[in-house]
């Protein structure tokens, strides 16, 4: 009877196992993190997109014109300052900036940034270009290649910028999120954001349910997890240097 009542007890802890585990994956399963995948591959990259932790640690960064914080996803600092450049070691964030930008550039962006509308006008063609630097001819057509949202950002200690989702057409060109702004001292800048690559479901399970994997530039949901973990932090903590 002792060992029938233990029998008894692992079954129900099993199923009531599998009932938490169910319902843990189906409200997984069931979150918004952008992707319109379904089935297996929606759930893989949900799963790993869920458990990938913002850490509490983070690295503040303190250069000549802003400052900003990073999370802490490494045992060193990432962030590095060179002339106009600031780098991460996961290419998760890049900025330059100048004073040297095109006049018809800063004059479009500085009519944005003091615009009070709410359903921001779209960029022209040229300030696209400028900002999403484009190598080949063949992708001159930012409307070809992305959809385009806009939106106003006000800065906690003062301040605002414009970001910039662009979110790719093809799969030969990632998600990205773009804050451009300009500086109390008249530096013009972007922060770009990688959101994600761009992959369609069969792409995704192709690449990512293979034995091998025979390419070097595949979707990743931690480390999309952690993009924008670091763009939330930059938003948060971002400050010019007055």
């Amino acid at each position: 009877m002792h060992k029938k009542k233990i029998a008894i007890m692992l079954s129900a802890l099993a199923i009531l196992s599998a009932i938490v585990m169910g319902g843990l994956a189906y409200y997984i399963y069931n979150l918004d993190f952008g992707i319109a995948y379904k089935g297996r591959g929606r759930l893989d990259y949900n799963w790993k997109y869920y458990f990938a932790v913002c850490p509490k640690k983070e690295y503040k960064h303190k250069g000549e014109l802003f400052s900003f914080s990073y999370p802490g996803f490494s045992a060193t600092n990432p962030i590095r300052e060179f002339a106009g450049l600031i780098i991460s070691d996961d290419n998760l964030l890049n900025i330059v900036w100048s004073k040297e930008t095109p006049t018809s550039i800063k004059q479009e962006l500085s009519a944005h940034l003091l615009s009070d509308r709410t359903d921001l006008p779209a960029f022209s063609e040229e300030f696209m270009q400028w900002v999403l630097r484009e190598p080949d001819k063949e992708h001159a057509n930012s409307d070809k290649f992305y959809d385009k949202e806009l939106k106003k950002i006000n800065f906690k200690n003062g301040g605002s910028a414009i970001l910039i989702s662009a979110w790719s057409k093809v799969e030969d060109r990632p998600h990205c999120k773009f804050v451009v702004g300009i500086t109390p001292g008249g530096y013009v800048f972007i922060a770009r954001n990688l959101v994600r690559h761009n992959a369609t479901e069969a792409t995704y399970r192709e690449l990512m349910f293979a034995p091998f994997r025979t390419c070097t530039v595949y979707p990743d949901p931690e480390r999309d997890a952690r993009s924008a973990c670091v763009l939330n932090k930059f938003l948060e903590t971002f400050r010019f240097k007055k």
